[in-house]
């Protein structure tokens, strides 16, 4: 497996074309893969966020367990009884990955859409109730993570852009493929051009 990986790094970086090829022949493949790690995001990782069963437990735990008598009103705002705030390194980073998946196979795999949608619409009633009633902030980043998001949203536009281009260009000798191939060649350009734009401007 290590040998065939090498190989084809080796004959993609000799024939860029080859690359190209690699790229609009595997995304169509796995997206079956992504449709799957969409939906078991939605009926496994949405839900236990939302029940946090480690927390939980340990405040079942404390409560079962502990004298509140001999306890002093700090030591019992402490520990399990602590108000957590929004991990925000760990909930961005599983958002920001199905918007990318969404945004690859929006074109290439559209039945995907959907399921992604239906992800947003799970984590934003989920989130939404989080940070009104469970989530307290100790701190706030005045908007400089939306920074971040935002770069890492237009840098998946522009691998979706090439992916795209690259499926395209697999069936570049029918005529009905050649429109749509020469029509996209702009698009990651068009893309690297918006997001240097926005960060003169805004950043």
């Amino acid at each position: 497996m290590m040998f065939q990986v090498h190989d084809m790094v080796v004959s993609a970086l000799r024939t860029p074309q080859t690359f190209i090829t690699l790229i609009g022949q595997t995304t169509p493949a796995v997206s079956l893969y992504f449709c799957s790690f969409v939906i078991v995001k939605i009926f496994m990782a949405v839900p236990l966020e939302m029940l946090r069963p480690f927390p939980l437990s340990a405040i079942l735990a404390m409560a079962n367990f502990l004298d509140k008598k001999k306890c002093t009103r700090r030591a019992i705002r402490t520990g399990a009884f602590y108000a957590w705030p929004m991990l925000y390194g760990w909930v961005y980073p599983q958002l920001v990955i199905v918007e990318i998946v969404m945004v690859v196979y929006a074109c290439i795999s559209p039945l995907l859409m959907p399921f992604c949608i239906l992800f947003f619409c799970f984590c934003y009633l989920m989130y939404k109730y989080q940070l009104l009633y469970v989530y307290v902030n100790d701190y706030q980043s005045g908007g400089f993570m939306w920074y971040a998001v935002f770069s890492r949203s237009l840098l998946g536009l522009v691998f979706a852009s090439i992916a795209l281009i690259s499926f395209f260009s697999l069936d570049f000798l029918q005529p009905q493929s050649q429109g749509p191939f020469f029509a996209m060649l702009p698009l990651p350009f068009m893309i690297i051009y918006f997001w240097r734009y926005c960060d003169s401007i805004f950043k």
